[in-house]
């Protein structure tokens, strides 16, 4: 680290604040802890840091949340705008460090999905096996896709990603279309 890097504890970006972290200047490697660490090239340093997709499904290599890891409720240290602009040895280690930090499961298959109170309880197989979520009856927790399909969040915050309606299943499509505008 260079005289002029200092490790920075304040301010995070503000609640709103878009702040680019230039990829010329990103700088990530791993500590002997495996954990993440941050360097912006003579501004700051991090030595534990999250790195959170914003658009997993519909744009996976743009938009990487940094997060600090050692603060309460992780706040955001800026974002990277584009993985591909990353020297390769910094995308390797970002590529590595999101593989399983984003799990989206895909439903291939709805075996029940039924309306009580409020909420939808589904019964579903996805690429990870069974699961049973509930969601909000409501389009709010529905994310259409310009391929057709959609993502659905449950009320834990856990996404699954149900592909183009078109290629389900009848018995699935049907379900769909009797609880979803899809």
């Amino acid at each position: 680290m260079s005289s002029t890097t200092r490790i920075w504890q304040e301010p995070f970006a503000a609640e709103g604040e878009f702040r680019e972290l230039p990829p010329q200047k990103t700088t990530l490697t791993l500590s002997r802890g495996h954990c993440l660490r941050l360097t912006l090239e003579g501004e700051f340093s991090f030595r534990s840091v999250r790195l959170m997709r914003c658009f997993p499904i519909s744009d996976p290599e743009r938009h990487i949340s940094v997060r600090c890891a050692l603060t309460e409720n992780n706040p955001e240290i800026g974002m990277i705008r584009d993985l591909r602009k990353l020297r390769p040895a910094d995308r390797r280690l970002a590529e590595q460090h999101l593989t399983g930090s984003c799990l989206v499961p895909s439903i291939s298959e709805v075996r029940a999905l039924r309306r009580d109170f409020g909420y939808l309880y589904w019964k579903a197989e996805t690429d990870r096996g069974e699961r049973e979520f509930a969601t909000k009856d409501s389009q709010d927790g529905v994310t259409k896709l310009p391929d057709g399909g959609a993502v659905v969040t449950d009320t834990d915050e856990c996404r699954y990603r149900i592909p183009a309606v078109q290629t389900m299943s009848r018995a699935t499509r049907s379900l769909l279309a009797r609880y979803l505008f899809l």
